[in-house]
């Protein structure tokens, strides 16, 4: 009887709760290697996104896209710190370290006899419910390495990276995913035009948001010894959530030069 004669004035509070917050989409996308798996956690709006990654079983920093994607800010929750750099600039940042290694003339990466080939597969399975088409980007290349002056090893690679597609959801571009699933062809990235190349193929290649990416590699000196990773996205959903994720905190630091660091220790 008495919730009866409550339930009048607690529904206006109980409905104004649950309208409380900017609606969005929540998922989580998982990045599988031979050894080693990091989980990320993604909340946006459409135009901003939150990535909270959890590595080991511990998660600090974390990265905020925004301006629909052409700003990457990295949160350093222990130090109090941040820093910020454009989304290309995140997308390239393995390129652009092994590059300042070649600066030095300590060690020198020549990268030549580049193939980059792009292939539509038809249509591929459901992604965590939603309907893809397969795509394929074919890197191959050859890396010579000097150390010290020295002529090192030569390295003759190939890449495939296989996307499944989705047309919905239309997500916030993910510069986490992106940067991961172009670690494998590194020693490529160390030439500017390669990664042009690489980067222009990509976008290129397909509209939509890649739900699945599987990415294998090997040496043409070694065919049979493969290397696999996987990245996943899953648990697509709708939420409400508070502006403030998506915001610097209040008094933490830009770090000084234009030095962009990311981690996920």
């Amino acid at each position: 009887m008495l919730a009866s004669l409550l339930l009048p004035f607690a529904l206006p509070v109980m409905l104004q709760q649950s309208t409380q917050g900017t609606p969005g989409t929540r998922y989580t996308f998982r990045m599988i290697t031979e050894n080693d798996s990091t989980v990320g956690t993604v909340r946006e709006d459409g135009r901003r996104a939150r990535i909270d990654l959890t590595h080991h079983g511990e998660s600090h920093d974390y990265v905020l896209v925004l301006d629909g994607g052409r700003r990457v800010v990295s949160v350093h929750t222990r130090e109090g710190e941040y820093s910020e750099t454009a989304d290309t600039t995140f997308e390239r940042v393995v390129g652009l370290g092994l590059r300042a290694a070649d600066a030095t003339g300590v060690v020198r990466f020549r990268v030549r006899d580049v193939r980059i080939t792009t292939k539509h597969l038809g249509p591929g399975e459901l992604v965590a419910g939603h309907p893809t088409e397969r795509y394929r980007l074919i890197q191959e290349f050859t890396v010579g390495v000097r150390a010290f002056g020295v002529a090192g090893e030569t390295v003759r690679q190939v890449v495939v990276t296989d996307y499944w597609v989705s047309r919905e959801p239309v997500l916030v571009p993910n510069p986490l995913i992106r940067l991961l699933s172009t670690v494998a062809s590194a020693l490529g990235q160390s030439d500017p035009e390669f990664a042009r190349r690489s980067m222009a193929a990509r976008r290129a290649l397909f509209d939509g948001t890649p739900m699945r990416i599987v990415v294998t590699s090997h040496s043409l000196d070694e065919p049979d010894k493969r290397s696999v990773q996987r990245i996943e996205i899953s648990g697509v959903a709708s939420g409400r959530f508070d502006p403030e994720i998506w915001t610097i905190p209040a008094g933490y630091r830009r770090q000084s030069g234009d030095d962009f660091s990311w981690r996920f220790e």
